[in-house]
């Protein structure tokens, strides 16, 4: 075979050391931020950094005030609140609890589940279903096993698990040892979907857990705020948990020898640099919140029973960035709202995959809960009552989501809990009357 040389044109992408210290910015908290801006300024003299009165050392904004509250809600209690509405059998609950205490501080599932299974009397195919459905709780990435899947499942939460994601994570080897050329030659996929997929996957938390550690209790201070006045919602950052740069005017070069003016040039470059990408990180997520809030109106207006299906993909369309972008900007990102301070991750919702109708898991518990609590005992709402209801007054749900999702809950059929209330009310006719006793 001959060797041929041609000339041809072709169109890539390069990451500048700017563009990646760029993006790195947009997916810092504000705690870590102000870390970052300090460890600068004490090496840049052209650059002064004012810190937020809230910052402390460790990259940790917090409220003084709230650190005197009682200790935050800790991993096992924050999943068998979930457990216990996503499971009905018992034994599938007596697994799922297992597999909750087995939970390293991390979130990871380092158990074997061989051991878990024959421990609870069950099958180890049981185990496996029931790993399954834990692996859905929030935040994702709990029960996982391994990186790569605690990475893949945050992924497929967030409707990013495309081919050359699932490259990456099946390659994770070849990714730390920086062979993303020879990735792309042996997938088949371009070197840029598997770069940008790679930027993406260092958005997510590998130790999802972590969060809930009694160690690391102090109450954090809302990144944004938003509230409702006549002209709709309103979005702003809170100023108080950001640090104020500012960059000294440029000297008089003449007087400096060679190095010297090399070193000013640089330093006062770099000063520049960082005050536009800084206000470019904020701008970023006044934008990327303001997109959400637009969209989860009912929500904040209506409550959790009315957060509406949104993916990344949306928001990025809508702001014309990447997804990859979006999750950098909305990660470890907490706002004030209404119903209390809460994470903007939280404001993504996928849809009920099995029915395609448009409402969310939790926006159909949360109507199914409140319309059952508000029936009338003697003639309880039949699921097919309870979709017509919930499509009236909030996400539209079909009959079979409703006798699902009732399930997940704990609650009985309309006929169950009619006689019931039946049983209830006899027996209280059959109560005898009590007479006070004469004294003798």
């Amino acid at each position: 075979m001959a060797l041929k040389q041609t000339v041809g044109l072709r169109q890539s992408l390069a990451m500048t050391t700017r563009m990646q210290a760029s993006l790195k910015i947009l997916g810092m908290s504000s705690g870590a931020l102000c870390d970052y801006l300090d460890e600068i300024e004490s090496r840049n003299p052209y650059l002064s950094v004012r810190l937020p009165s809230s910052y402390r050392a460790g990259g940790v904004l917090y409220d003084p005030v709230a650190l005197m509250a009682d200790a935050p809600e800790s991993l096992f209690d924050h999943v068998r609140r979930q457990i216990e509405l996503s499971f009905r059998d018992p034994g599938d609950k007596r697994i799922a609890f297992a597999l909750a205490q087995a939970l390293e501080p991390t979130g990871w599932l380092t158990a074997d589940l061989n051991e878990i299974a024959a421990a609870c009397g069950a099958s180890l195919d049981q185990a496996d279903r029931v790993l399954g459905v834990c692996q859905e709780l929030e935040p994702p990435g709990l029960f996982a096993r391994s990186l790569a899947e605690c990475l893949r499942i945050q992924a497929r939460d967030a409707d990013l698990l495309t081919p050359a994601m699932a490259a990456v994570l099946d390659n994770l080897d070849a990714i730390a040892a920086d062979a993303l050329e020879d990735l792309a030659k042996a997938t088949g996929i371009a070197p840029g979907a598997l770069s940008d997929a790679l930027a993406v996957l260092r958005s997510f938390d590998p130790k999802p857990g972590l969060v809930y550690l009694q160690a690391v209790a102090p109450s954090r201070l809302p990144d944004l705020k938003t509230w409702h006045d006549p002209k709709g919602w309103q979005v702003e950052l809170n100023r108080s948990t950001l640090p104020a740069i500012q960059v000294s005017d440029a000297p008089d070069l003449r007087d400096f020898d060679t190095e010297d003016r090399r070193f000013a040039r640089a330093a006062l470059g770099e000063a520049r640099w960082l005050e536009r990408t800084v206000a470019r990180r904020h701008s970023t997520l006044l934008a990327t919140a303001s997109a959400i809030v637009a969209r989860q109106a009912a929500y904040l207006e209506r409550g959790p029973g009315f957060l509406r299906p949104l993916a990344l993909s949306d928001i990025a369309e809508a702001l014309d960035l990447h997804p990859s972008t979006i999750s950098r900007a909305t990660a470890n990102r907490w706002m004030d709202t209404p119903h209390g301070i809460i994470s903007l991750k939280s404001l993504f919702c996928r849809t009920l995959g099995d029915d395609g109708d448009g409402a969310t898991r939790d926006g159909a518990m949360a109507v199914i809960k409140r319309l059952i609590a508000a029936e009338n005992p003697a003639h309880p709402l039949s699921d097919a009552a309870i979709a017509r209801a919930a499509s009236t007054d909030g996400p539209a749900v079909s009959r079979r989501t409703v006798a699902k999702y009732r399930d997940l809950l704990g609650i009985a059929k309309s006929s169950e809990r009619k006689r019931a209330a039946s049983g209830q009310a006899a027996s209280h006719r059959r109560r005898p009357r009590r007479t006070a006793e004469r004294p003798a």
